[in-house]
């Protein structure tokens, strides 16, 4: 992923499992994250990137213990 690079990504679950997501640089620790930015209870992430480098996306339910079925989608743009 490059620096100044526009992404989009989106956790949904389809069953009321409410989603929670985080995007983790690779030295910097958590970059952004997010519990109901997108409909309902999925979460959504949409930013530019700080650094050029490798990104984790972590994705888990908002109350620590819940579990339930995801999915996850990344759009990614063209850096300037």
């Amino acid at each position: 992923m490059d620096h100044g690079q526009m992404v989009i990504i989106d956790a949904y679950s389809s069953g009321g499992f409410d989603t929670y997501i985080d995007m983790r640089a690779l030295n910097r620790g958590i970059e952004d994250y997010d519990d109901d930015g997108g409909e309902g209870l999925n979460s959504r992430i949409i930013r530019s990137l700080a650094e050029t480098g490798t990104y984790t996306i972590v994705v888990r339910g908002f109350s620590g213990r819940a579990t339930g079925d995801y999915e996850v989608s990344l759009t990614a743009g063209t850096a300037p």
